[in-house]
């Protein structure tokens, strides 16, 4: 597992570079169904129209959870079909403990979760309008329609906290430094 983590952190740009961004509104859940649905119904190549069809979804919802896997590397796309690569074999033949571990590596690449932890490691601790400004400043104009505040919010607490990238204290709506190192 460490060497395909590190090769595939390997091809991710330089630090000035802007980084992609993780499909807002995308569960994990639907995440792990896609690669588990590849894996176990498809024998890990499929046709993603058929793989629609199959798990009656509109093309349209079925994109932004192909896009998501693809940014961390656990499909790809070949002639329409959708294939898992083999960090998305090892996600998906994973316990709970491998999942995070190779998501939380996974995440640090993406944004919003590489602002986050950069907030983290500047200030201990951030809010969702402090992230939000930031990641208007790095060009991420896609944000600023009015719903991508809340949605922005609910990915890095459902991701972030799944991968123990941090804490959250849900009274202060403060995300903060994740007290326990994760083995």
């Amino acid at each position: 597992m460490t060497s395909i983590m590190s090769e595939e952190s390997s091809s991710i740009k330089g630090e000035n570079s802007r980084l992609p961004l993780l499909p807002l509104g995308v569960s994990l859940s639907s995440l792990e169904g896609l690669l588990e649905a590849l894996y176990y119904n498809f024998n890990k190549r499929g046709d993603i129209y058929e793989l629609a069809y199959e798990y009656e979804l509109d093309i349209d919802e079925l994109m932004p959870i192909i896009e998501a896997a693809k940014l961390l590397k656990f499909v790809q796309l070949k002639d329409g079909d959708i294939e898992l690569t083999k960090l998305g074999e090892v996600y998906v033949k994973s316990g709970r403990k491998g999942r995070k571990k190779i998501l939380q590596k996974s995440l640090k690449n993406i944004e919003p979760f590489r602002t986050a932890l950069e907030l983290i490691k500047e200030k201990g601790e951030f809010d969702i309008e402090e992230i939000y400004e930031k990641l208007i400043e790095k060009k991420y104009g896609e944000l600023e329609a009015p719903e991508m505040i809340n949605k922005l919010n609910e990915t890095l607490i459902n991701w972030g906290l799944y991968a123990l990238l941090y804490e959250y204290s849900g009274d202060e709506e403060i995300f903060e430094e994740q007290e326990a190192e994760f083995n």
